[in-house]
C-alpha cells in the first residue's frame, strides 16, 4: 500500500493508501492526461506529482505547442493531440480528463470502455442523464474485463475543484 498522508498531498478518492485495485497491478499508478488547461496545470499536474508511487506519463492537449510545452515544464514523457491515443495506452492505469465540461461524457465513456480508471475534473457532466449514463457504463457487468483481464472494473471518479483532496459524485439515485 502507498501512503501519502502528508498535508500537502492529495488523496486520490478520498483514501490515504491506494488500495489493491488490480492484483497484479505495480507498485506505480501510471496517468495519462487528457486536457491540460490552467486548471490542469496549476492544480491537477502538480498534486499528481507529489503523490508518491504515482506517474503521469503521457499528456494530451488540442495543439502541438501547447502540450510539448505542458510536458517540457512538468516532465512528461509522452504527448498527444489526439486523447484517443492517451486511451488506448496499454501501460496506463488511469485517465484524469482536464477538458472542459462539454467533453467529459465523451472522453469518459472511451476510458471506461478501455478499462481505465477515470478521474474527472470539476463537473463531471452537463447534465443529470449523462452522469448517470456514465456511471451506469461503469457499473455495467460487461465492462469487467471486458478490455483487459485481469483488471479490475474501472472506478468512476468527478473531483471537487476547490479542494482537491475528495471526489464528488452526484446523487446517482432514480
Amino acid at each position: 500500500m502507498l501512503q501519502y498522508g502528508s498535508a500537502s498531498s492529495a488523496t486520490l478518492f478520498g483514501w490515504t493508501s491506494i488500495p489493491d485495485l488490480e492484483p497484479n497491478m505495480a507498485s506505480t499508478v501510471r496517468i495519462g492526461i487528457i486536457g491540460a488547461g490552467a486548471f490542469t496545470q496549476q492544480r491537477h499536474i502538480p498534486k499528481l506529482q507529489e503523490i508518491p508511487g504515482v506517474e503521469i506519463v503521457a499528456v494530451c492537449n488540442r495543439t502541438p505547442e501547447s502540450v510539448q510545452r505542458v510536458a517540457r515544464e512538468f516532465h512528461i514523457p509522452q504527448v498527444f493531440t489526439d486523447w484517443r491515443e492517451v486511451i488506448a495506452l496499454a501501460d496506463i492505469h488511469a485517465v484524469l480528463i482536464g477538458t472542459p465540461p462539454y467533453f467529459h461524457h465523451t472522453a469518459v465513456l472511451a476510458a471506461l470502455d478501455a478499462g481505465k480508471h477515470v478521474l474527472c475534473e470539476g463537473r463531471m457532466a452537463t447534465s443529470l442523464r449523462e452522469a448517470r449514463e456514465m456511471y451506469r457504463f461503469r457499473s455495467c457487468p460487461c465492462r469487467r474485463n471486458s478490455r483487459n483481464p485481469g483488471r479490475s472494473k474501472p472506478i468512476l471518479s468527478g473531483w471537487c475543484a476547490a479542494s482537491w483532496t475528495k471526489p464528488t459524485l452526484p446523487s446517482m439515485r432514480a
